[in-house]
C-alpha cells in the first residue's frame, strides 16, 4: 500500500517508480526479503544515478563538438607529417612564393589557396566538426570540393584535410 502511495506521490518519476517498486514487490512476494530493501532509498539512489548519467552525457557531447565560430578566421598549413619538399612536389614550387591560406567567414563563405595551382572561393557548411565546402577553382573555373575535420591535439586545433593525396594540417593564425 505504501508503494502505491509513493508511486502516485512523485508523478515526475512515475515510470522509474513504477518499475522499481514493481521489482521490489516481486522480490518481496517471491523471496521474502522486503526487510533488506527500502523503496524510497532505492528510488533516490536510482534517480541520482540517472541524473549523473544524463549530466555526463550532455556535458561530454557539448565538449566534443565545436561551434562554427571556432573555425572562423585564417588557417595556414603546418608541416606535421611531411616535409616541405613533399609539398613542393605535389603543389609546385609556387607554394614557396605564393604561400597558402584557408579562410572561413561568418557568412558561410570561404577561400582556399595552396601555391598557384589550387584554390578558389566558395561556400561551406559546418556540423559535428566536419567542414563540407565547394568552390570555383581560380585557374580552370571548375567546381571543386573541400572536406576537412576540426581536431584537437596537444591543446592545438587543426583542420585536417586530404588534398591531392596529401594529408594537410591547417593551424589557425592569430589575428
Amino acid at each position: 500500500m505504501y508503494l502505491l502511495f509513493f508511486q502516485h506521490r512523485f508523478n515526475i518519476f512515475n515510470l522509474l517508480t513504477n518499475y522499481s517498486c514493481k521489482w521490489l514487490l516481486y522480490t518481496y512476494k517471491t523471496k521474502h526479503i522486503w526487510e533488506d530493501f527500502n523503496c524510497e532509498k532505492n528510488l533516490i539512489v536510482i534517480v541520482t544515478l540517472l541524473c549523473m548519467v544524463f549530466l555526463f552525457c550532455s556535458c561530454s557531447s557539448r565538449s566534443s563538438s565545436a561551434n562554427q565560430t571556432d573555425i572562423i578566421g585564417q588557417w595556414k598549413i603546418e608541416s606535421k607529417s611531411f616535409n616541405e619538399s613533399d609539398l613542393y612536389s605535389v603543389f609546385g614550387s609556387s607554394l614557396k612564393n605564393e604561400g597558402n591560406s584557408l579562410e572561413f567567414h561568418e557568412d558561410g563563405t570561404f577561400s582556399v589557396y595552396i601555391g598557384a595551382g589550387y584554390g578558389g572561393d566558395g561556400q561551406y557548411s559546418y556540423s559535428d566538426n566536419i567542414i563540407d565546402a565547394s568552390f570555383k577553382d581560380y585557374c580552370e573555373g571548375n567546381t571543386q570540393t573541400f572536406t576537412g575535420k576540426l581536431v584537437s591535439e596537444n591543446n592545438t586545433s587543426y583542420i585536417v584535410s586530404t588534398i591531392r593525396d596529401v594529408e594537410l594540417y591547417f593551424v589557425k593564425q592569430s589575428n
